[in-house]
């Protein structure tokens, strides 16, 4: 009888040793997707954390300064001290000047310098290093690096702006701040989603470009003399216009424009004429005002308002139907890259540089306007007359 409980002891033993083992060795077997996620987290988070470090606020909102941002506010020399010498220095109507380095698009970008400073620096280049941003990169990308907020304060002259981005600048034009008072505006593209190019520049600037919503205060008067019109300055920003499209042409794999000085010269007759006699060109007074309210007569601009002669009174202007010219005059037009980005970060414009069968182009700039004729020479030759050509001299020499 003894030997019948001490048999059963035994066994019981045996059992309860092999359901511990089991149970042991059958955890990992039953939730090792649960353990392998635990592990594949903590992982990302560590990268995550890693691709953040030249991002990493040093105040709330504001980034610590990396990449061109250094540069901000710096002497000119602080820049060729690292890059090198600019391969041309280019004068503008806002009595700055342009500095341009790189020749393509891998390496293209401009350095604006006033008074010896770096007031802003735009980079277009998609080998431009600009870590830990690029230039291609997706909203979300950028997303994935930094917050992007809504809401921002600069202060200029000790005194404080705050502006607002709508849901569309966040989209489509977000802004960064960093510790240094310098900012990074994001262009990005409507119809791809990738950004464009990068343009940092001071409070000052900003806020005299200022394409966002201002809260506080509820008006500012921020604008700046321009410089008397040379042909200098205006074949100067023709050079830079004409770099920018080329580029931007390449990049989104279309066959290159001819940029024909006949054309040029057409656009250039074309401006002269407008400006001569601006009114005739609008279909009320209503919105003749508003565009000669961008010109003060303190001779001023502004670029709170990016205007754009709407599609009837350009082809007005140009005498030619839609299918063989199209383009745009646009007003202001000292600040090219800011105006050439606004372009491209509009589905709506952006399309007129997207026609794959547009093959010449023909560009003015001036003081106050920008001409740019997109034209489908074959089409134009089919359908161009003699009548035409002399409809459109005629006015132009009145």
């Amino acid at each position: 009888m003894k030997e019948v409980k001490l048999m059963k002891r035994i066994f019981q033993f045996i059992l309860v040793f092999c359901l511990l083992l089991i149970g042991a060795y059958a955890k990992p077997v039953v939730s090792p997707q649960h353990s392998k996620q635990k592990v594949i987290k903590n992982h990302k988070k560590e990268s995550s954390k890693n691709k953040q470090v030249a991002f990493k606020p040093s105040k709330v909102g504001a980034l610590k300064a990396a990449s061109f941002s250094k540069f901000i506010n710096k002497s000119a020399e602080s820049f060729t001290k690292e890059y090198g010498e600019p391969l041309e220095i280019q004068d503008n109507y806002l009595g700055s000047q342009w500095w341009i380095f790189g020749e393509d698009e891998h390496d293209y970008l401009q350095v604006e310098v006033k008074d010896n400073k770096i007031r802003s620096i735009f980079v277009l280049g998609d080998k431009v290093d600009v870590t830990p941003l690029k230039i291609g990169m997706t909203l979300k990308d950028v997303a994935a690096l930094t917050t992007i907020y809504s809401d921002f304060t600069s202060t200029y002259k000790d005194k404080s702006y705050t502006f607002e981005l709508t849901e569309q600048d966040m989209n489509y034009r977000p802004l960064l701040a960093f510790d240094n008072d310098s900012f990074a505006m994001l262009h990005f593209s409507q119809s791809t989603g990738k950004l464009l190019g990068i343009r940092y520049l001071n409070s000052e600037l900003l806020l005299r470009l200022m394409p966002y919503q201002l809260i506080e205060p509820e008006s500012y008067s921020l604008s700046w003399p321009v410089k008397e019109e040379t042909k200098e300055i205006s074949e100067a920003g023709n050079r830079q216009l004409e770099m920018l499209i080329r580029i931007m042409r390449k990049r989104d794999k279309l066959p290159a424009y001819s940029f024909s000085p006949i054309k040029r010269a057409e656009a250039e007759r074309l401006i002269l004429a407008f400006e001569k006699e601006p009114q005739i060109y609008f279909e009320s007074m209503e919105s003749f005002n508003e565009w000669q309210d961008l010109t003060p007569e303190n001779s001023e601009v502004s670029y709170r308002t990016l205007y754009k002669l709407n599609k009837e009174s350009y082809q007005q202007l140009v005498k030619e139907p839609e299918e063989n010219s199209h383009g745009f005059l646009l007003k202001p037009s000292q600040d090219i890259p800011y105006i050439l980005m606004s372009i491209y970060g509009n589905i709506s414009s952006q399309k007129h540089f997207l026609m794959k069968e547009d093959n010449e182009i023909g560009l003015a700039v001036t003081k106050n306007h920008i001409l740019i004729l997109l034209t489908n020479k074959k089409n134009q030759e089919d359908s161009l007359s003699t009548e035409s050509t002399e409809v459109i001299t005629s006015e132009v020499d009145k």
